[in-house]
């Protein structure tokens, strides 16, 4: 922060009249998230899914009859699409489920500041603060995108930027009065960023 009287060599002297102050805070945090998900195997991506036999049995749409050894031979387009967006298993000997780890980051990020002026005249007083805040989070899903598996916030960016301005105006009536007046305005706007929204038209793209 800095602040102190209003001084211009040679032409101004703001001594016990004009005063600023301006201060700055930023913060950077970045925290690991561990996740563990269960995701499809190699082989449940090329319709073999002999691993879930005996327990689970598949059968050919509409009949009672089971597919041989648990394999599907034929594979819809747009199903195919699907379980190429999710990675492949990366614990080893994990099996069928929790079988992925991911370690993304929860990254909270802010820059605020103020800034403020006061005049002082005899028995008036006036100031006038300026400030600002833009908070930026970013929340990590459970899977990389555009997998994503929903997360325990919301898996995406999260912009708040906040301005404000206040106005104060005061002026001592008398030894036991004193009036002042004082108008503030603020605003804060908030954006959420989908994950995937690089992605574009991710629907249309799979089919």
């Amino acid at each position: 922060y800095l602040g102190g009287p209003v001084r211009i060599p040679h032409l101004f002297n703001g001594k016990d009249k004009l005063f600023f102050f301006a201060d700055y805070e930023g913060r950077r945090v970045s925290q690991a998230q561990t996740y563990i998900s269960t995701v499809p195997t190699a082989a449940f991506r090329t319709g073999d899914f002999s691993a879930l036999l005996p327990k689970t049995v598949l059968h050919i749409p509409g009949t009672t009859t089971p597919l041989p050894n648990n394999q599907v031979t034929q594979i819809d387009p747009t199903a195919a699409n699907l379980i190429a967006l999710f990675p492949l298993p990366n614990i080893p000997g994990a099996g069928l489920v929790n079988n992925y780890l991911d370690n993304g980051a929860l990254l909270n990020n802010i820059d605020q500041g103020d800034i403020r002026v006061d005049y002082r005249t005899g028995n008036s007083t006036l100031f006038v603060r300026y400030s600002k805040e833009n908070p930026d989070t970013i929340n990590p899903g459970y899977l990389p995108a555009p997998a994503i598996g929903g997360g325990p916030g919301y898996p995406g960016q999260t912009l708040a930027p906040g301005n404000q301005v206040v106005l104060s105006y005061g002026r001592s009536l008398s030894p036991t009065k004193y009036y002042e007046f004082r108008v503030g305005y603020s605003r804060l706007v908030e954006a959420i960023i989908d994950a995937d929204t690089g992605y574009g038209k991710l629907a249309e793209k799979l089919g």
